[in-house]
């Protein structure tokens, strides 16, 4: 019986979690977003790595999320391990707001809005971000 659970338990937990991340990519919004901004390739941009974006009301990526600033828009994708179901994004300039300043404690960063495929984004992104988006948007 113990051999048997060392060869199912690890199966049933791969398993488990990736029917979980192709769960949260419906209910939270990422596959609705990829029907209309699915990325066809890596675009060329200021990569950020590490990032979080919200995805209203409750969907939340801390810290899973790599980014690129390019011209044509804003490329998100989760790291491998939180890839299943989330295909990569290039969402188009015009779907992003004006770039606001946040701070938490002693953390100064920015928010850069999204409004795409009918839901409400919120990236977080470093102080970084603000000279290439002042000087490449």
């Amino acid at each position: 019986m113990p051999l048997i659970l060392l060869v199912v338990f690890p199966i049933y937990s791969i398993g488990m979690w990736c029917f979980v991340l192709w769960l949260l990519s419906r209910i939270g919004g990422w596959k609705k977003i990829a029907e209309r901004y699915r990325a066809t390739g890596r675009p060329e941009g200021e990569r950020y790595r590490w990032r979080s974006m919200q995805i209203r009301p409750f969907m939340n990526y801390n810290g899973a999320l790599e980014v690129i600033l390019s011209r044509q828009g804003v490329y998100l994708v989760p790291f491998a391990m939180f890839r299943i179901g989330h295909e990569p994004l290039l969402i188009p300039w015009s779907c992003v707001g004006p770039l606001e300043e946040k701070s938490v404690l002693f953390f100064k960063g920015y928010m850069l809005p999204i409004e795409a495929a009918g839901k409400s984004l919120r990236l977080y992104l470093p102080d970084a971000a603000k000279e290439w988006l002042e000087a490449n948007r």
